[in-house]
């Protein structure tokens, strides 16, 4: 079972009505030094945050989705947008709470407690964008959170999702050096792993990037950039390099991480989507829209920017 420290995700939750109190207990149990766990990979949470600000402007509305103690949550907040947390943790929100209250940011920052894959009952086309980061989504029923994004984010909206990867290249090397080659080559097909939060083995399911794209988000959203972080170095290294150093190596390994073979070797990758103008696709296949490879294609090249509603004319319908 691995442990928490090496997954840094937050409660997302969709197991079910029984799983949905155990989980949020677990990360109850790890809210007040939830921070500390993830400082390790701050590099990476900062490569994220500049992807972020590259595609949302101040005044769009933004759903974090497993938002944890809320460090995106308040970091994009401070940059002008509108954020609402999504989490399955009380303890997490009301450290999310706390902060946004100490940060003067509580005007642009809601909190809503729940299941990310749940989101039925929610305004459609309320947000600008989404996002999640580490590992919530991995403990997540993708299909079903896919549907419900396409239904709450509007026309033309970002979807920008940071996912655990079946297995980096580091954890393959380590067992092909210790003479176990099989299970090194075994691994890329690993979908799922037990960490233990709090003492509870809460489950992640592994997709890869590529895979999941087509099964779960192809129908709604336009695959914008795919790219792999956390290759260029092994996790148990960063404590002992300097955090300018980390952040250093962090931009090369974003920057290779866009191209292959590196896109496939990280510990995380992301996917940039962008919302169809239309979801007659979700009822027959994709007939328009660039393919995974023609997006890929495209990964280096700069973000455009979205069509923006004026000010005033965003939508700004309230959340249930």
């Amino acid at each position: 079972m691995a442990d928490v420290s090496g997954v840094s995700g937050a409660a997302g939750v969709s197991g079910g009505a029984e799983s949905l109190p155990r989980i949020a207990a677990a990360y109850d149990g790890i809210a007040a030094g939830y921070d500390g766990l993830v400082a390790e990979d701050a590099w990476m949470r900062e490569i994220l945050w500049a992807h972020h600000r590259r595609v949302f402007r101040p005044g769009d509305r933004v759903l974090d989705v497993a938002c944890g103690t809320g460090l995106d949550t308040l970091h994009l907040a401070a940059h002008g947008l509108r954020m609402t947390g999504l989490d399955a943790s009380p303890g997490m929100l009301a450290a999310l709470e706390a902060k946004s209250a100490a940060c003067g940011l509580a005007g642009r920052v809601e909190t809503r407690a729940g299941d990310a894959a749940s989101l039925e009952h929610w305004p459609a086309a309320a947000f600008d964008g989404a996002i999640s980061s580490f590992a919530g989504l991995n403990t997540v029923d993708l299909p079903r959170f896919a549907a419900a994004a396409a239904r709450v984010i509007r026309p033309g909206g970002r979807v920008i999702l940071h996912l655990l990867a079946p297995a980096g290249v580091w954890e393959r090397l380590r067992l092909a050096a210790g003479g176990r080659l099989a299970e090194a080559c075994l691994l890329t097909r690993r979908r799922e792993l037990t960490v233990a939060i709090a003492g509870q083995p809460v489950r992640h399911t592994l997709h890869p990037a590529a895979d999941l794209y087509r099964r779960c988000f192809a129908a709604a959203f336009f695959l914008r950039r795919r790219y792999g972080l956390g290759w260029l170095w092994p996790r148990c290294l960063s404590p002992r390099l300097p955090a300018a150093l980390r952040r250093l190596l962090g931009r090369v390994d974003a920057a290779l991480g866009r191209r292959d073979p590196w896109r496939g070797w990280g510990r995380f990758y992301v996917l940039d989507m962008e919302r169809r103008e239309r979801l007659e696709a979700l009822e027959r296949p994709i007939a328009h829209g660039p393919s995974l490879q023609q997006a890929d294609s495209h990964a280096g090249t700069a973000d455009r920017r979205l069509p923006h509603c004026a000010p005033g004319s965003t939508r700004s319908t309230s959340l249930p």
